[in-house]
């Protein structure tokens, strides 16, 4: 192990939930002396695996041998709802399937990005991963293309911007929400990884050349190469502030079932592109609570780095303590706590001018709130970077005002 790793103090369902999700889990032992515990919660067990997305491998574990201590009503309600979720993973992926023979008849590459495909990559099951929407990623070049293609099949973007401003959101910006109100699909288009703001310098031109040709249920389609996934995963992660299991288990799952992983390409390409803090991050968190096997190598590179170990044991106290955060989106810090979220990302961000960019483009660069309040002519487009900080100011000032309020109600 690491170094790192002291006893975990936390509720025995949080602890229950990290052992199902180990590969070396005992299904019939840890439940056994688990449900032992008389204040033994299982509707929290449930209510933990929902939020941290990972609900239908809790029901396969379960499932697959179902031990005598566990009720016999929980496990149906858990297989109630393992079947709608199943349900409503084999209509998106349906619908992604006719996405993919719709670009591939136009000639658009395009990559299924989470959801569907890395569910079969990592499970060989549709039905093994939670999502809720369908993600594409696709080259800048092919937005319109793209956004014309979908309207064809009823999608809308989230937002409507004047020329100029979807020209700005598209260069700071990594991708785009569409939905389909008759059925409430929603697709998020990527154009890149990350925003602007994050200073990632990845040469994405060699992720698109290395992509393998794989297949979603019988429809062709593109899929990353092993050493990419893992550092797309590892970015996943950290744009979401390693908030929920589901990123930490699918990097885990990716470490495990390769365990002749090209080390030095995957550092190599992360020391290039600025993100060696956050894959180290991300490993060591995969290490840490789900047991991914780490070289000795890398065990020793994470120990030796003090902000990696000091920010673990941060991270790993709120997956143990706290339910997963709410995504801020394209929004950015507007509240007490998304801003401190926000300040342990920037401890990863690498290079006094990067974190310098950081902080100044996430406070001026303005987003599709900015666009919506307000709608300024081309020739006036800078008010928008003048306007951006004092928004931020008066959403986070009347937050704080109404959480006093409810502080003092509540004496």
């Amino acid at each position: 192990m690491i170094g790192y790793e002291a006893e975990i103090h936390t509720c025995p369902e949080r602890k229950l939930l990290l052992a199902i999700l180990r590969r070396d889990y005992a299904v019939n032992a840890d439940v056994s002396k688990t449900s032992a515990n008389q204040t033994f919660d299982w509707d929290l067990l449930l209510s933990l695996a929902l939020q941290h997305g990972v609900m239908p491998l809790l029901y396969r574990k379960l499932n697959a041998a179902p031990p005598k201590n566990v009720p016999a009503e929980f496990l149906e309600r858990l297989q109630q709802i393992f079947f709608h979720n199943l349900r409503r993973n084999d209509i998106l992926t349906a619908e992604l399937c006719d996405i993919l023979r719709l670009t591939a008849k136009h000639g658009i590459p395009v990559v299924p990005y989470k959801g569907p495909g890395l569910a079969l990559t990592l499970h060989g099951d549709t039905a093994l991963r939670q999502f809720s929407d369908l993600d594409l990623l696709i080259h800048k070049r092919d937005i319109e293309r793209v956004f014309a293609l979908l309207e064809t099949r009823g999608y809308h973007r989230q937002f409507l911007f004047t020329p100029r401003q979807q020209q700005a959101f598209i260069h700071s910006q990594c991708e785009m929400l569409l939905t389909r109100a008759t059925d409430r699909f929603f697709l998020d288009v990527h154009w890149n990884f990350t925003p602007l703001y994050w200073s990632l310098k990845f040469d994405s031109e060699m992720i698109w050349q290395r992509l393998r040709e794989t297949s979603i249920n019988g429809t062709p389609t593109l899929a990353f190469h092993t050493e990419d996934l893992l550092i797309i995963l590892c970015i996943h992660a950290a744009k979401d502030f390693w908030s929920n299991l589901a990123s930490l288990v699918d990097i885990a799952e990716v470490v495990t079932q390769n365990p002749d992983l090209d080390w030095t390409r995957v550092f190599a390409t992360v020391r290039a592109a600025h993100a060696t803090q956050i894959v180290l991050l991300s490993l060591s968190l995969a290490h840490q609570l789900l047991g991914a096997p780490l070289p000795l190598e890398i065990k020793h590179r994470i120990s030796a780095e003090r902000t990696t170990m000091s920010l673990n044991v941060k991270i790993t106290s709120d997956l143990l303590l706290h339910t997963p955060a709410d995504k801020d989106g394209a929004e950015f810090p507007s509240s007490p706590k998304a801003i401190a979220r926000y300040l342990r990302r920037l401890r990863v961000v690498e290079g006094i001018a990067n974190k310098c960019k950081f902080c100044l483009r996430l406070a001026l660069t303005p987003t599709s709130g900015d666009y919506m309040l307000v709608s300024l002519p081309c020739r006036l487009h800078f008010g928008y970077y003048l306007m951006r900080p004092f928004r931020l100011f008066a959403q986070y000032a009347t937050k704080v005002i109404a959480r006093g309020k409810n502080e003092k109600r509540a004496r």
